[in-house]
């Protein structure tokens, strides 16, 4: 009898573990104790698989980037400004009272060997120039925590009166209580769990409407975020919308990106550099941003190129800016995809990070990126591994310009000219309005004490023969 039992929990366990491999979702990158791809192979996949990662809609806006770091808590929030003064105010003020309170709880939590991570982003959508929906979504992830907390929050808004857009607006007064008890019926909520934050985080999309609900508030917490989703024609049998637009698809005015058909294959307008004389590197984290043209125009102005760190979830909508980075000579480097602290991911989060922005840069440019800045500087055996077996060096820097905190042109001014020495790579961000400004007094003054301002690639050549995969450089 007991071999018997023995012998169908044996089966059992094989049963159970096949079904559970069947349905984890296996990243691209899942290899590590397979023979190791080639890079080209390997940059081939994740270029046929782009579109996976691009499922982000951003159809109004541009992006923004609220980026802090400090012992305890790290943040990466990428969120849209518009031209809506009503839909900044209120955006702003949730990434404000967000960050305010995941701080709060950091702060109260014993010390920590890894930082708390805040990291949120956005999609966003245009209903035929009349309305935008946005949602903002992302992740809580702490030590003290069992399991990251997912966070949602919705944004609907009139784009001609300038107003944020409530539901009953859409749905009408009479039938909110219908619309509501819709809703429960299809996410199988018990009416007894409905309270009156149920319907908050509704979105207008181009195609219907959708209702989130947030994990484990009102079904189980293994169910996630669950999002409930309505097309416009069965919402108008019901409850006759009063909505200007109910499709985006003939909308003349939608943005689509500004790619050539045909990407560079090579960067030009490079500089000569004399090693003679004085050499080091601006660099400049987490764009393409709205800010980094102008950045673009003032070293056509002056002289001299940087290297550009840039997010992988950024290029969408930008990619014109990514090819004039490689057109006038200055160097693209990698910065994530979406500014995931690395130190805190699987091997193949960190893989699929890499090789996701990896993949969008060549697809736009046609060049192969051989360098990473992880966000915050975080690194460690894991993502040193990771670099080694795609065959990419790691780069921080030797110059915190500390741009993000102080955001004020005249103190990144003073912190560059007082701290610019031979060899030194500088850290900046393009996506703060002041930092530009910053530079259309520090670009021409470094030149004029003599600093040829060069990649980071074109500062390594003269310390190293190659950059080693895997390994952190600082500086020359």
């Amino acid at each position: 009898m007991k071999k018997t039992v023995a012998f169908l929990l044996v089966i059992l366990l094989f049963f159970l573990f096949g079904c559970f491999n069947k349905i984890q979702k296996q990243p691209h990158s899942s290899r590590q104790n397979a023979e190791s791809p080639t890079s080209d192979s390997l940059l081939n996949e994740y270029l046929r698989n782009l579109s996976e990662y691009e499922g982000t809609v951003r159809e109004y806006g541009k992006a923004a980037s609220y980026i802090h770091m400090d012992e305890k808590f790290v943040i990466g929030i990428i969120y849209p400004k518009t031209d809506l003064n009503s839909l900044n105010t209120a955006i702003d003020r949730w990434v404000n009272e967000t960050v305010a309170m995941y701080k709060a709880e950091t702060d109260t939590a014993k010390s920590l060997a890894t930082p708390a991570e805040l990291t949120v982003s956005y999609e966003s959508y245009l209903i035929n120039n009349k309305e935008t929906g946005i949602r903002m979504k992302g992740t809580f992830a702490s030590l003290h925590l069992a399991h990251p907390v997912s966070i949602i929050k919705t944004f609907n808004a009139d784009i001609a009166s300038d107003s944020l857009l409530k539901l009953e607006q859409i749905i009408g007064n009479d039938n909110l209580e219908s619309f509501r008890t819709l809703v429960a019926d299809t996410a199988g909520v018990e009416q007894q769990a409905i309270d009156s934050e149920f319907l908050d985080n509704w979105l207008l999309t181009g195609t219907g409407m959708e209702i989130s609900l947030p994990q484990g508030k009102y079904t189980a917490s293994y169910e996630g975020t669950k999002t409930i989703t309505f097309d416009y024609a069965e919402l108008n049998s019901h409850f006759n919308l009063s909505l200007n637009g109910v499709s985006h698809e003939d909308s003349p005015d939608n943005q689509t990106p500004d790619q050539n058909s045909t990407p560079p294959q090579n960067q030009s307008s490079q500089q000569t550099v004399d090693p003679n004389k004085p050499i080091l590197a601006l660099t400049f984290d987490d764009g393409p941003s709205v800010h980094t043209e102008r950045l673009l125009d003032i070293f056509q102005g002056h002289g001299g190129k940087a290297t550009f760190f840039v997010l992988g979830s950024l290029i969408e909508g930008r990619e014109g800016t990514l090819q004039r980075i490689a057109n006038e000579g200055h160097e693209i480097g990698n910065h994530s995809w979406n500014h995931r602290q690395l130190t805190t991911l699987s091997h193949n989060e960190i893989t699929d990070q890499i090789m996701m922005t990896n993949a969008k840069i060549y697809d736009v440019t046609g060049i192969e990126c051989g360098i990473v800045r992880p966000p915050y500087g975080s690194f460690d055996e894991t993502v040193q591994l990771v670099g080694q077996e795609l065959g990419i060096a790691f780069v921080n820097w030797s110059v915190d310009t500390l741009d993000w905190e102080s955001k004020d042109a005249e103190a990144v001014h003073t912190e560059i000219i007082s701290n610019a020495k031979n060899g030194a790579i500088i850290l900046c961000h393009d996506l703060h309005e002041t930092t530009v400004d910053a530079m259309e007094t520090v670009i021409p003054q470094l030149l004029a004490e003599g600093y040829q301002l060069v990649t980071v690639s074109e500062l390594m050549s003269f310390s190293h023969s190659t950059l080693e995969p895997g390994k952190m450089y600082y500086c020359q």
